[in-house]
């Protein structure tokens, strides 16, 4: 999972940095979490759209929107890029830099 979080939205994911959050049990393997937090770039062509029932449509250019709480993010609004993952898929690639200046 990744999804890119407004400023308030990650202020209820901290701390930053990569985290084991769910040990692994009978139920499940163990899951993590990576939050890095910077400011928010702008959008680039695709990064914004949305799927519905399969079908691709057009998002905004102007600003990204937060994936908890759909407030807008504009370039320069610090916001941060949330990654879960568990043991068995393995973490998600490096993806952040492509919607966040670091800082």
């Amino acid at each position: 999972m990744r999804e890119l979080l407004c400023e308030e939205c990650t202020k209820r994911h901290l701390p930053a940095g990569t985290r084991r959050i769910q040990a692994a049990s009978q139920y499940g393997p163990a899951e993590y979490q990576r939050l890095t937090l910077g400011t928010a770039r702008k959008p680039q062509h695709g990064q914004t759209d949305i799927i519905v029932n399969t079908e691709r449509l057009p998002g905004p250019t102007e600003h990204y929107l937060c994936d908890f709480c759909n407030k807008q993010i504009f370039p320069g609004d610090k916001c941060a890029c949330w990654t879960v993952w568990t043991s068995e898929t393995g973490p998600i690639g490096s993806w952040e830099q492509e919607y966040l200046e670091r800082g």
